[in-house]
């Protein structure tokens, strides 16, 4: 959800834990760009812990933007992003910010979850949320102190569909 509230409802609240305790629907949630001026925002406060992904934007080299938030759970590149890779917009094509970083982690964790289920390790209904935590965490890296996802961790830049398993181990291994 690429938008950030400053209050919220009971009614609010119980569809965000509904959505991802019943129906186990990952729900990725914006934080608000103003920095560490930021208290509770909806829907990414909402309901318990786990059950939202509270993310924020960073630049391409992994330096979370100004206006972002610190305490956000995960960092995806959502700084200066090219929207016009054809060239052939007359109008604005680059943009920033926690909203956009959001459509990237939901992409990434649409990505995750179709490549497990191709490579015959589907997520499992029920742990959504915690699997795709698990792998979003995986693709900080080894060495990386700060909350920036890089994808490529995990999918690897070369060498994929040549038949190396670097996404998932074969079940049993």
């Amino acid at each position: 959800m690429s938008f950030a509230l400053d209050n919220t409802s009971d009614e609010l609240n119980k569809v965000v834990i509904e959505a991802g305790r019943t129906k186990d629907i990952i729900l990725m949630c914006s934080t608000k760009d103003e920095g560490n001026n930021q208290g509770k925002v909806y829907p990414a406060d909402c309901g318990m812990d786990g059950n939202t992904f509270k993310i924020a934007a960073c630049d391409g080299m992994g330096f979370r933007a100004s206006y972002a938030y610190a305490g956000a759970e995960f960092w995806f590149q959502g700084d200066d992003i090219d929207t016009d890779v054809l060239g052939l917009s007359k109008y604005q094509t680059r943009i920033s910010g926690s909203s956009v970083a959001t459509a990237v982690a939901a992409g990434v964790a649409s990505l995750v979850i179709a490549c497990c289920r191709l490579d015959g390790n589907p997520i499992t209904v029920g742990a959504r949320n915690e699997q795709v935590r698990e792998w979003f965490n995986r693709m900080k890296g080894k060495h990386n102190p700060t909350r920036y996802i890089k994808p490529w961790e995990v999918f690897g830049q070369k060498d994929k569909g040549a038949g190396n398993d670097k996404l998932l181990p074969r079940k049993g291994s």
